[in-house]
């Protein structure tokens, strides 16, 4: 109830939470749509090594074509969040350094790629949330280690199939089953 309670103080205030996708496939895409219903939240930026697919994924959302910003430089990028434009880059790694974004999620489904962001989130301190089940279970032991040495917000979000899975598995447990 508490996040219920600061989303809408955050959309009171025309201050959504500002969020960042990394990857836009099937699951970016769908991510990016149901964030667009949370009233307190905003798509802010989306990285893809497929620009067109970000952009169709703000169009297919209502965003005006003209509010919409494609680059892949990092000021260019900034200023234009800071006026109020959606970004659009090719560069997962730009996501990151991106000052008005908040936190990322990361659902490339490539274990480098992955690696790579949530590295540099973490060293950034910026919240990483991970939707790449190809990287939490290769390296993210040792992220999750990092992030926690750091200070930094390392969490991966049970939308994935083996993460459902685990979780129905272990409210089964709990209720004795």
């Amino acid at each position: 109830m508490e996040l219920i309670v600061k989303l809408r103080q955050r959309e009171a205030e025309h201050n959504p939470v500002s969020v960042g996708i990394i990857g836009c496939g099937q699951m970016g895409s769908g991510l990016a749509h149901a964030i667009n219903n949370i009233r307190g939240m905003q798509v802010s930026a989306i990285a893809d090594i497929d620009p067109g697919r970000a952009l169709n994924t703000f169009l297919d959302m209502g965003v005006d074509r003209n509010d919409i910003l494609v680059t892949d430089h990092a000021g260019r990028a900034n200023d234009g969040l800071r006026v109020g434009k959606f970004v659009v880059t090719s560069d997962a790694m730009l996501m990151t350094s991106m000052d008005s974004v908040e936190a990322n999620v990361e659902v490339t489904g490539d274990t480098d790629t992955g690696a790579r962001i949530a590295l540099d989130s973490i060293a950034r301190r910026k919240p990483i949330i991970m939707l790449n089940v190809e990287t939490d279970v290769t390296v993210g032991f040792l992220l999750n280690k990092k992030a926690r040495a750091n200070k930094a917000l390392y969490t991966v979000a049970s939308g994935d199939e083996p993460g459902v899975c685990k979780m129905l598995w272990e409210q089964a447990l709990l209720m004795g089953f």
